[in-house]
């Protein structure tokens, strides 16, 4: 990817398809689920820092709302 990530900034993909896309493009993943699935994402996703943690999320318009219900409910923004 041109220029990089932002620094401390942590990648996690739904599936190894998505990761390996990802990985074609310079993009390092450090997290991809056993299962590929929202809900797989959610189980291994980690607890958000002191204070709340924020995430982006690059999603299909049609993907169900599971993921960012469940991050946020877990303290991200």
């Amino acid at each position: 990817m041109p220029g990089g990530l932002p620094q401390g900034v942590r990648v996690a993909a739904i599936g190894p398809g998505t990761r390996d896309r990802a990985e074609a493009l310079g993009i390092g993943v450090d997290l991809v689920p056993d299962r590929s699935v929202a809900e797989g994402l959610v189980d291994v996703f980690p607890s958000p820092p002191a204070g709340g943690g924020r995430v982006v999320l690059a999603r299909a318009e049609v993907a169900r709302s599971v993921l960012p219900q469940q991050l946020a409910a877990r303290g991200w923004r």
